[in-house]
C-alpha cells in the first residue's frame, strides 16, 4: 500500500485482488495491461478525520478538471476505508477506470 499525506491508497482488479506495486528511486509504480478495469482503494491511516482529493492523470475523479488541493474529495474517519470504481459522472453513476496508453490517457 502506497502511504502518502495520512492516506494509504492501493490499486485493486476489477475482481478486488491488489494490484502488485514495484518500487524505484523512491516511487510507486503498477503494471497497467491496456483496458484492464481497476478501483482505488483509500484508507485513512491516522487517528482523525482526513480529506481525500483522489485524481487519475492529474484531474480530479469527481469533476474531471485539473485536481487541486482545493478541489472537492472524500471525507474519511480515522482509519475508514472505501474503493472508488470510476470517475463520478452523477450522484448514481460512474465511469470505470481502466489501463490505457500513454497517448490515449
Amino acid at each position: 500500500m502506497y502511504n502518502t499525506n495520512g492516506l494509504g491508497l492501493e490499486l485493486l482488479t476489477e475482481n478486488g485482488n491488489k494490484i502488485t506495486e514495484f518500487s524505484k528511486d523512491g516511487r510507486t509504480y503498477v503494471e497497467g495491461r491496456k483496458n484492464s478495469v481497476y478501483r482505488i482503494k483509500i484508507r485513512s491511516i491516522v487517528n482523525s478525520r482526513i480529506k481525500a482529493v483522489i485524481s487519475v492523470d492529474g484531474l480530479d475523479i469527481l469533476t474531471g478538471k485539473r485536481a487541486t488541493a482545493d478541489s472537492g474529495g472524500y471525507i474519511l474517519n480515522a482509519y475508514e476505508s472505501i474503493e472508488l470504481d470510476g470517475w463520478r459522472i452523477s450522484n448514481k453513476q460512474v465511469r470505470k477506470f481502466f489501463f490505457a496508453s500513454k497517448k490515449d490517457s
